[in-house]
């Protein structure tokens, strides 16, 4: 979700990693809805070719919560999308220092 972070440790990984990459010098350090949403259709799909039901959705990054608003819109966007064929799981792997109680109240119903 995100190529940024609000916290920049120098030992993460993430921050190592993206230091060695082409992508440092890119000018976009945030996914967009319509990134997003491709991601999960390609994913569901691929997922429907295999008849799967099950599927985990993962929120990464850098700190994924500076992307917020594009999170909370794929949520909805996937679970109205896909919610009948699929059972969709979520989980995001974050500082947790950007949740408020209205990002919480949102994770917790998804």
């Amino acid at each position: 979700m995100s190529e940024i972070c609000n916290f920049r440790c120098t030992y993460c990984i993430h921050l190592n990693n993206l230091g060695s990459s082409e992508r440092i010098s890119s000018p976009q350090k945030l996914m967009t809805f319509e990134m997003g949403r491709t991601a999960i259709d390609c994913y569901l799909e691929i997922l429907r070719k295999n008849k799967r039901k099950e599927a985990t959705i993962n929120f990464g990054g850098g700190e994924p919560l500076l992307s917020w608003p594009v999170i909370e819109r794929l949520l909805v966007y996937s679970s109205e999308t896909y919610g009948q064929e699929f059972v969709l799981e979520y989980s995001i792997n974050t500082n947790s220092s950007l949740i408020t109680f209205q990002i919480a109240e949102t994770l917790k119903r998804f």
